[in-house]
C-alpha cells in the first residue's frame, strides 16, 4: 500500500511540474509573439510567417539587382583597361 501512495504522490508532482514547465513556456511564447506583433505590425502567427516570406522574396529580388549592377559595373570598367 506504501508503495503505490509513493507512486501516486510522484506522479502528482510529476503532473504539476510538467504544468509548471507548460505554463513558463506558454508565457515565452506568448512574449515572442508579443514582440513580433510590434516589431513587424502583424496579427498573428500566420500573418508573421506571410510577412517573413515576402521578406525573404524581396531579399531574392535585391540579390538579383545587386549581381545585375555589379555585371553593369565590371562591364563598364572593363572598358576602361
Amino acid at each position: 500500500m506504501m508503495d503505490r501512495e509513493l507512486v501516486l504522490k510522484k506522479l502528482r508532482e510529476k503532473i504539476e511540474r510538467l504544468k509548471n514547465e507548460k505554463a513558463q513556456k506558454e508565457g515565452a511564447r506568448d512574449a515572442i509573439l508579443d514582440s513580433i506583433k510590434k516589431d513587424f505590425g502583424v496579427k498573428d502567427i500566420n500573418e508573421a510567417y506571410k510577412k517573413l516570406e515576402e521578406m525573404r522574396e524581396q531579399i531574392e529580388i535585391k540579390k538579383e539587382r545587386e549581381t545585375e549592377l555589379l555585371n553593369i559595373a565590371e562591364e563598364k570598367l572593363e572598358g576602361y583597361r
